[in-house]
């Protein structure tokens, strides 16, 4: 019994000796994997490090060039208008020119890595966050456009719920002006991102959402009395309009998009929230525009209230003027949006000016 015993210690030994000598063999096997991999890790940081300086190198070149050529498109154009000779036919040519010239110009710059604006450096301070590669971007922009969507489609049943409900529960209440409060804020910041990576989205647009920011959260701390409660039902009337109005303008654009992406007539990073193209325009911006008068209409039923309301709180003036500032700025913006389309639109279908023979 006691050689059996001692003949299975041994057996057993012989097995954990086996695998051991099995296991440091995968070991040293991985050692060598390791080295092989830090030495293609030293290697590829040695490259990048490379590309990137030389990356660096040549769009400070690019920028310095695109800079100059911005500077002398600026003389040339003056001088144009200035010139005493050219017939008004050539100058209309040559400002054409310095246009086409210009925005390919502009396009060229929107490649490039810009300066963080003034939200993105109050935020995360003074950092790049352009994105390298253009499928990036877009899937970026894209994201943005989702996001937009997913908020309208709650922002409608939100106001519609409210409306219901008849301003018995003011949890839901200010649960619906936080959730405003997050979706423009969170719309801003992504702008700002977008910009960086080549969005055009103009200015009006940023200013709008810095400005629903603040109506947004005025409309949080309101406190719940007689002014607000009469105020309520119109506001919300307001926002489910506007979110259906969001939502066609959404859908309508992004049909728009896809086609002038497709033609080459439109750039990759624009976005949903610049008008459609002028031939498509009328029964989107025929919208907008009474959404526009709607907040005309918000503005002056705060005015109301504010003169028949004793005791109102300094909530109201604010908004009352801050719906205004809104309103117009959104009317003036579209229309000039509207005219400057419709004067490409004849610039390019005019025929160019024919030179008399000698």
């Amino acid at each position: 019994m006691a050689v059996e015993k001692e003949e299975k210690e041994q057996s057993g030994m012989d097995t954990s000796d086996a695998e051991w000598l099995l296991w440091e063999k995968e070991w040293v096997q991985a050692e060598q994997d390791l080295a092989a991999l830090q030495e293609l890790h030293e290697k590829h940081t040695q490259r990048h490090g490379t590309l990137l300086n030389e990356l660096s190198s040549e769009q400070a070149d690019v920028l310095d060039r695109l800079t100059k050529l911005q500077k002398n498109a600026k003389v040339m154009k003056s001088e144009a208008l200035r010139h005493k000779n050219f017939r008004p036919l050539q100058i209309q040519a040559c400002l054409r020119k310095i246009a086409a010239a210009e925005m390919e110009l502009v396009k060229i710059r929107q490649r490039y890595p810009t300066e963080a604006r003034f939200l993105l450096r109050c935020l995360l301070g003074d950092v790049n966050v352009r994105l390298p590669h253009m499928s990036d971007r877009f899937k970026y922009k894209q994201q943005y456009e989702d996001f937009k969507l997913q908020i309208t489609y709650v922002i409608i049943t939100g106001s519609s719920l409210l409306l219901a409900l008849g301003g018995i529960s003011t949890t839901l209440e200010s649960l619906f002006h936080f959730l405003l409060v997050w979706f423009y804020f969170t719309v801003s910041v992504r702008e700002h991102v977008l910009i960086q990576n080549g969005s055009r989205i103009k200015r009006w647009w940023r200013i709008h959402h810095y400005l629903a920011i603040g109506v947004s959260g005025l409309l949080l701390v309101w406190p719940k009395r007689e002014a607000y409660r009469r105020f309520h039902p119109q506001f919300m009337v307001f926002s489910l309009f506007l979110g259906l109005v969001q939502l066609l303008q959404y859908r309508y654009q992004t049909k728009v998009l896809y086609k002038t992406r497709a033609l080459g007539q439109s750039d990759t990073m624009d976005t949903t929230t610049d008008l459609p193209d002028v031939s498509t325009w009328l029964p989107v911006v025929g919208v907008l525009f009474i959404a526009y008068v709607f907040q005309l209409y918000i503005a002056n039923v705060l005015r109301t209230i504010y003169y028949e309301v004793e005791d109102s709180e300094w909530q109201v003036p604010v908004l009352a003027v801050m719906f205004l500032i809104l309103s117009v700025g959104n009317i003036v913006t579209t229309f000039n949006v509207i005219r400057a389309k419709l004067m490409a639109r004849i610039q390019a279908a005019s025929p160019p000016p024919k030179r008399k023979e000698a």
